[in-house]
């Protein structure tokens, strides 16, 4: 009687650790891959913003010239790094 129930409790705890590792591969490919590129990806779009304003102001002014240089420079920034993630939704397994 006791080794039905012994392999009844380890089918529920093998079903319980696929269900973990089933969550944790969801949970990595959020964390890792996705939340990362939607980051990249609003970061872009604001740098290019700012990049878009700043070059309106026709002024050369040391200030407006260091807020261009670090929107550009983030901007090339984020840009390697969606690359590295877009890279990295192709090599995760689902």
């Amino acid at each position: 009687m006791a080794e039905p129930e012994t392999v009844n409790n380890l089918s529920t705890q093998n079903d319980a650790v696929a269900i973990a590792s089933y969550d944790l591969k969801y949970f990595d490919y959020i964390m890792g891959v996705l939340l990362p590129a939607i980051i990249c990806t609003v970061g872009i779009l604001g740098n290019a913003l700012a990049l878009v304003v700043l070059a309106h102001d026709k002024t050369n002014c040391p200030t407006l010239m260091s807020l261009r240089a670090l929107a550009t420079s983030d901007l090339l920034l984020l840009s390697a790094a969606f690359a590295q993630q877009v890279n990295g939704l192709h090599t995760c397994v689902h």
